[in-house]
């Protein structure tokens, strides 16, 4: 008799099937019921659910942070969809949560885990894993995968639509916003799609996080904590780290990458329970350890080492419940799935390179001064490793922080990040020959081209058209520069080889504008292109980059 390979079907809500739920005395009932829909009007419906730009700008106004009873609507919201604790724990769920990283080590995670099969099926079945991440690179699809790809459009908007019907036509009709709304969607997916296990990775801080309505997760996981939204989880380490370490649970192992911060590391201990088994996850550079069992993980930097230091535990924790044997005799069996995982993993624009032609694109997400300093790191190493050959180079810089109230300081922190790397030494600074600043907006000349997946409701769209925010962070680099340059001597200028001309700045009004630029630079010379900033801008470089709907 073969096992059970697939956790029983969840508690369903008392509504007849969704077929007849859209066709019948629902839809006579409820008129907010919507059937034969496609997935560009999910995603026109879905935009909807996002917080507009004058109540975010009121809610900063008045200093109001996160909705700390936001979760109870997620709850209220998840009793109607019909799913239960129960269900939510048979899914075995990863948790991480942090500032650099989680992104990564949430896919890390997901990959070792479909490397593995259920135990004793023959032949071998391999494990059905959930993966559910923020934000989207270009498709909304991307949030929610299994197996590590984008769930199909079909699949989308069939969930999409199931969920609304049902929260839309409730006695007291109740939609979350978009966030909270793909959580719970992903949960029916999840759940009735039959995966094994899921990997989760939380939106905004941890506390007060829609994901954290996950009462008995497998494991949770903290990446490293750094300064980030802190206009809604404070302007210390310290008030982060209380949000984010938020997600460890009573009696659920807890595993944290070295975070080199007292403060944080007391903050996390502090708000662990008494019985929680908390670790410490170093980098273990012997490896008959076996942590990262020979794996070479991209970039091959100690930080992206650590969140895979991080996943190995995450996976293997989440195995134990699913009770698939590593250790004894299945140990080297362990050891090379994780290997294969870690190494097989494509986690798309974050430290990225493309060669197009005469350019050479980099491509990192970074907004938070953590990442900012590592794309600074990441691109000067990258760029002096290449051998100048008797090509001339020239390099670019393309940045945009749209919607981030500190994009000007973030500007600024990546500014002296790369002013670092000059005073070093001469073979390491970082110059640009042009800076571009852009919206995410794909196209200028045709605004209907732009996909709907893109629509970011916390845009002043005035703003944005106007370029306001681009044209205040081309000025503050000019000045950033001036300024800089008066306090350098002329000699030391000539020493790092600093150029006498002043620094092209351009404001441009779209993607496919700097695009074109930048290959027009390129017309018999090689430029490296370093695209930085908002995960948005170098999503939408990417689908046009390429002609893709999802990665």
């Amino acid at each position: 008799m073969k096992p059970r390979i697939r956790p029983p079907p969840f508690h369903r809500p008392s509504i007849p099937s969704y077929l007849n739920y859209c066709h019948g005395y629902s839809q006579r009932r409820w008129e907010s019921v919507i059937v034969n829909k496609t997935y560009e009007d999910a995603i026109e419906l879905l935009n909807t659910f996002q917080t507009p730009y004058e109540v975010l700008k009121e809610k900063w106004r008045k200093g109001i942070k996160l909705d700390e009873s936001a979760n109870d609507q997620m709850r209220r919201c998840l009793s109607r969809l019909g799913i239960s604790q129960n269900d939510l724990a048979r899914l075995n769920i990863a948790h991480i949560a942090g500032t650099k990283g989680k992104g990564s080590t949430a896919a890390f995670t997901s990959s070792i885990l479909t490397q593995f099969s259920h135990p004793g099926t023959q032949p071998p079945i391999p494990l059905k894993v959930g993966l559910f991440t923020s934000p989207h690179l270009i498709s909304v699809r991307e949030r929610i995968r299994i197996c590590n790809t984008p769930i199909s459009r079909e699949l989308f908007t069939k969930y999409f639509f199931e969920t609304y019907n049902i929260l839309s036509s409730a006695k007291e009709p109740e939609i979350p916003v978009y966030f909270r709304f793909l959580t719970l969607m992903s949960f029916k997916v999840f759940l009735e799609e039959g995966v094994d296990a899921a990997v989760y990775e939380t939106g905004v801080g941890g506390t007060f996080d829609s994901t954290n309505i996950i009462a008995h997760p497998a494991v949770t996981g903290l990446t490293k904590i750094g300064l980030d939204h802190i206009d809604t989880l404070g302007s210390t380490l310290e008030s982060i780290a209380w949000h984010k370490s938020g997600i460890q649970k009573p009696n659920v192992p807890s595993f944290s990458v070295p975070q080199g911060n007292t403060g944080v590391e007391n903050m996390i201990k502090k708000r662990a329970s008494e019985d929680l088994a908390l670790e410490r996850v170093e980098y273990l550079r012997d490896e008959r350890e076996g942590v990262l069992c020979g794996a070479k993980v991209m970039p091959d930097e100690e930080w992206q080492r650590e969140n895979a230091g991080l996943a190995t535990r995450l996976a293997k924790c989440v195995l134990k419940h699913l009770k698939v044997p590593i250790e004894g005799p299945a140990r080297l069996s362990f050891e090379a799935n994780v290997k294969r995982g870690l190494e097989s993993v494509v986690w798309r624009g974050r430290c990225e390179r493309k060669k197009d032609g005469n350019v050479v694109w980099f491509l990192d997400g970074a907004h938070t001064t953590d990442s900012l300093t590592v794309a600074a790191t990441w691109f000067r190493k990258e760029t002096n490793l290449r051998p100048e050959g008797n090509k001339k180079r020239e390099r670019v810089l393309i940045f945009n922080q749209s919607g981030h109230r500190e994009a000007v300081a973030l500007l600024t922190h990546f500014y002296k990040e790369t002013e670092k790397q000059e005073r070093s030494s001469k073979a390491s600074r970082i110059h640009f020959d042009e800076i571009i600043f852009c919206p995410n907006t794909q196209s200028s000349s045709s605004p209907s081209s732009n996909s709907k997946d893109f629509f970011n409701a916390a845009l002043q769209n005035s703003e944005e058209a106007s370029l306001i925010l681009q044209h205040t962070l081309a000025q503050t680099w000019k000045d950033l520069v001036a300024a800089n340059l008066e306090t350098r001597s002329e000699d030391r200028a000539k020493e790092l080889g600093l150029p006498e001309t002043e620094i092209v700045v351009t404001v441009l009004s779209s993607v496919e504008d700097a695009i074109s630029a930048v290959k027009k630079r390129s017309e018999g010379t090689e430029v490296e292109c370093l695209v930085t900033g908002s995960v948005h801008l170098v999503g939408t470089f990417i689908g046009m980059l390429e002609g893709v709907d999802a990665v």
